[in-house]
């Protein structure tokens, strides 16, 4: 009995056990076998591939409505208000047909440009006489003002909601607006206002109130050698040789209203017509251009306390009309030169190309008080420059290597001179404060005659009591000059400056107006 009931329980044990085993091989989670089944690894991702190359496409560029321009234009015509401002000058010019009306907010009265078949004049009012000088003025077209600006300027760009242009005009950005009224143009310290299109009148003084004001030559006799003598010759080899000289004379030749020939050649420029000339400092002409030295100041007449201090200008002829003139044989003479001289600048409206515009002069060697009051200041500063440049020379610091020497220098004749006023300090070069300054020169050099332009850098650091006292003192540690820019000039330009030969005036004792009558400004913009 008891072995047959332990047979049983090993039964029993069995089975359960066998269920055991059954239960386990059912898992896969944790396999009691303990041996892993290898797992195939994911594909790797492809390779990127690069996407095809495209040629690049630019935005569109919206449209720039340049027929709103130009529509203005078509509808201003020549009747229309230009209101100009610019610093402290303000100036409506009113446009009727052939009539222009230019008002000068400073002033009471007006001028008056206007058009006769094929002349042209200007009507410039004279306060002393309470009337209005007539001049010629054909070829100079008064519409352009502000008519060339929006015709020829290459707008680049347009904003729709302020209805504003923006473009480039004689290399200067500028912005129009336009308007009901018409339209604002914003320029380099200027602005301008177009308005009453097709409303604006003008009229003309009354006849009696009008005399012949054009500045002209005494007449002279076309056999009078003076008038029929060249003014150059062409050498062997065809090169021109101007006679200085003589064109010099005529420059400073007066016309019937006392002011000099050169003077009236730019109070007819369309630029320089608000200045006085008062001395020629060289003539520079050859076959191709013609360039002048000029010492002139602003027209106190034409200007409300303008600064009437001598300045220095060297202008260049731009547009052939010099090279055009002496190619032709037949005007060879005196008389054409004048002829040329008076009726081309009114024709010319370009902007004479200028070297230098409007250097201040503190004095020249041709004052009428540089004898008593400059001399001996400028000959020590003459001596010791010319000496700094032929013995050492030029340099960038007061530490620097000298260079560009200029030997020929040490034997130079001083034909004519000019100082400038020295400029604000500013630190730098090596010495401490320094100012700047320019001394020019009309020099005879082995027998050449040139323009030399000295500029000078001289410190105030190691206390002395003006930065002239280190050049008068020769002390080079404390002033360099930086550079000589030298111009050759045609021979015969130390006439200018000869005893018995010379025609200059000691002019700037008389800051004051030769004329009766003035141009008025219409400068372009």
């Amino acid at each position: 009995m008891k072995k047959n009931s332990f047979i049983i329980f090993l039964c029993v044990i069995m089975i359960i056990a066998t269920c055991f085993v059954i239960t386990g091989c059912g898992k896969t989670d944790n396999p009691s076998s303990g041996i892993e089944t290898p797992v195939a690894p994911d594909p790797p991702d492809p390779p990127p591939v690069d996407p095809t190359p495209s040629e690049p496409v630019d935005p569109p560029v919206p449209a720039i409505p340049t027929e709103k321009v130009a529509k203005l234009l078509s509808d201003m015509g020549t009747n229309y208000t230009y209101s100009f401002s610019s610093g402290n000058r303000d100036i409506n010019y009113y446009f009727d047909g052939d009539k222009v009306q230019i008002k000068n907010n400073k002033k009471r009265i007006s001028d008056y440009h206007y058009v006769d078949g094929d002349k042209a004049y200007d009507l410039i009012y004279n306060k002393e006489t309470s009337m209005w000088g007539r001049y010629d003025a054909t070829g100079f077209d008064v519409n352009c003002l502000i008519m060339d600006s929006l015709r020829n300027a290459k707008w680049t760009a347009y904003d729709e909601i302020q209805n504003c242009f923006v473009g480039i005009f004689e290399e200067k950005e500028m912005t129009f607006y336009l308007d009901d009224e018409g339209g604002t143009l914003v320029g380099d310290n200027y602005y301008g206002c177009i308005s009453r299109i097709g409303k604006t009148s003008v009229t003309l003084p009354e006849s009696e109130k009008i005399y012949n004001a054009d500045p002209t030559i005494e007449p002279t006799d076309p056999t009078d050698p003076a008038e029929s003598s060249a003014f150059y010759t062409i050498d062997t080899n065809g090169n021109y040789v101007f006679d200085i000289a003589t064109i010099q004379k005529v420059f400073m030749g007066k016309t019937q209203n006392g002011n000099t020939l050169i003077d009236q050649v730019y109070k007819n420029c369309t630029i320089f017509n608000d200045r006085i000339v008062e001395n020629v400092v060289f003539v520079n002409p050859t076959a191709e251009r013609f360039q002048i030295g000029v010492l002139m100041h602003f027209d106190p007449e034409i200007h409300e306390n303008v600064d009437t201090t001598t300045c220095l200008s060297v202008i260049n002829d731009q547009n052939d009309t010099w090279k055009n003139f002496v190619s032709d044989p037949n005007n060879n003479t005196v008389s054409k030169l004048k002829e040329f001289l008076l009726t081309t600048s009114k024709q010319s409206s370009k902007k004479p190309d200028s070297k230098l515009n409007q250097v201040k002069v503190e004095y020249t060697t041709i004052d009428a008080d540089y004898e008593t009051e400059h001399k001996a200041e400028f000959e020590k500063l003459t001596e010791s420059v010319m000496e700094t440049v032929s013995e050492y020379g030029c340099k960038d610091t007061g530490v620097s290597e000298y260079r560009d020497k200029i030997e020929e220098y040490k034997n130079a004749k001083i034909l004519f001179g000019i100082k400038t006023p020295a400029g604000k300090e500013s630190a730098g070069l090596a010495m401490g404060y320094v100012s700047e300054w320019h001394q020019y020169y009309v020099l005879e050099v082995e027998g050449k005659i040139e323009f030399a332009d000295f500029a000078i850098f001289s410190s105030s650091s190691n206390n002395v009591e003006n930065e002239k006292v280190n050049v008068l003192d020769k002390n080079r540690r404390w002033f360099l000059i930086d550079r000589v820019d030298r111009t050759e000039l045609a021979t015969g330009n130390e006439l200018l400056y000869k005893s018995d030969t010379k025609s200059q005036e000691n002019s700037r004792q008389q800051n004051k107006s030769y004329h009766i009558n003035k141009r008025n400004i219409l400068k372009k913009i």
